[in-house]
């Protein structure tokens, strides 16, 4: 006779930790998925977020903490016409170049989705070409095409280059939007008296509605992500303004200030006149040696070509940058014996000849950058022609 063994009764609480264990896990992974998309969006808009709160700041150095609030630079930008308009041209451009986009791409992926024509598989490789190319291609082959049809350059023809270049973003995304659309949708609207149009607008377009969007969205991104690396549109219209013309040179080139000019424009005489006593030199030496120096590299930088891929590329911003330095240079100069190990007369002997190589040093610190990534063309003579 064989007896069956008692089947052992679950540990009380065994069910009930199951769950309980499930739920703590759903809520670590719900923490880690906000935790890192916080991670991302901190990484993306805390440098645009501490540019904003610098904004406000009343000195020119990017240093923590703030020295002071202020409302001068909007006030500044407020009454600077041309950067208004340049911000109207933009904000127009990218509104236009947007809608252009928009519509012809969203056509486009209908097109390739619904109608089966020969040549639509080069078609489809046609349309990604242009971001495909290298922007410098783009923007020749633009250019061509407009000298061949007699179109000047405008903020017009600058809106049909950047709808050009990032028409695949629209084709692309709404076109996968449109493959997950079933096709009995528009057959059903049809079958109850619904026309193309009719169709397009109440089927059609609010199930593509996030892909349109997206798109959208998605081509003022890479806009703007590309323009940062290359400028992929044909030039636009010459600015208009006056520009001054200087003596010996062909009109049109801006007007060279001199340096007390520069150096009121731009505030830094207060700073000049602390460098003047951190240096420690007597008054003879720094009119004869000092002061003509950093009068010849305020009107120097200004012949540099502009680069927009430098920090300090806008009106004085290189000259403030480098009399900002030269002042911390000293600071360190002043608080370092040099030469170092030496005995206190020779470093009492040599102080000035120290002194000079600070100065001189933080001058040419960062003369170079702006023009490591141009091409620079000399006139020998006015009127001549560059080489």
């Amino acid at each position: 006779m064989s007896v069956d063994a008692p089947i052992a009764a679950p540990a009380p609480g065994v069910r009930a930790e199951a769950p309980a264990l499930r739920r703590i896990l759903l809520a670590v992974e719900r923490l880690a998925w906000i935790a890192g998309i916080g991670a991302i969006l901190a990484f993306l808009y805390v440098p645009i977020t501490t540019l904003v709160a610098y904004s406000f700041n009343d000195s020119r150095s990017l240093s923590w903490p703030m020295s002071g609030f202020t409302l001068d630079w909007y006030r500044k930008l407020a009454a600077n016409d041309q950067l208004i308009e340049a911000v109207w041209n933009s904000l127009y451009v990218a509104t236009s170049a947007t809608a252009l986009t928009l519509v012809i791409g969203v056509m486009a992926a209908i097109v390739l989705d619904r109608v089966e024509f020969p040549g639509k598989g080069l078609f489809r490789k046609l349309v990604l070409l242009p971001i495909a190319l290298p922007g410098i291609i783009t923007g020749i082959s633009m250019l061509t095409m407009f000298r061949l049809f007699g179109l000047n350059l405008s903020l017009e023809t600058v809106i049909i280059g950047h709808a050009t270049a990032l028409l695949a973003v629209v084709v692309t995304q709404v076109y996968a939007r449109l493959q997950r659309l079933p096709a009995s949708y528009a057959e059903a609207s049809a079958d109850l008296g619904a026309n193309g149009l009719q169709t397009f607008f109440l089927v059609t377009l609010p199930n593509i509605r996030s892909a349109v969007i997206g798109a959208g969205l998605g081509y003022a991104t890479l806009r703007d992500w590309r323009r940062g690396r290359a400028s992929m549109q044909p030039p636009g219209p010459e600015p208009r303004g006056n520009r001054a013309a200087v003596a010996g040179h062909q009109p049109g080139w801006l007007r060279v200030l001199d340096a007390s000019s520069l150096a009121q424009a731009c505030k830094l005489a207060p700073t000049l006149q602390q460098i003047q006593r951190e240096s420690k030199l007597s008054p003879a030496a720094w009119t004869r040696d000092i002061a003509p120096a950093i009068a010849r590299y305020l009107e120097f930088v200004q012949l540099m070509p502009a680069s927009e891929a430098h920090h300090h590329a806008h009106v004085g911003g290189l000259a403030a940058h480098t009399i900002e330095v030269l002042s911390a240079a000293l600071r360190l100069r002043n608080g370092t014996l040099l030469p170092s190990g030496r005995s206190a007369e020779e470093i009492d002997a040599q102080r000035d000849f120290w002194t000079y190589a600070t100065i001189l040093a933080a001058l040419l610190h960062d003369v170079g950058k702006p023009m490591t990534d141009l091409r620079i063309e000399l006139i020998d003579r006015p009127g001549g022609a560059p080489r």
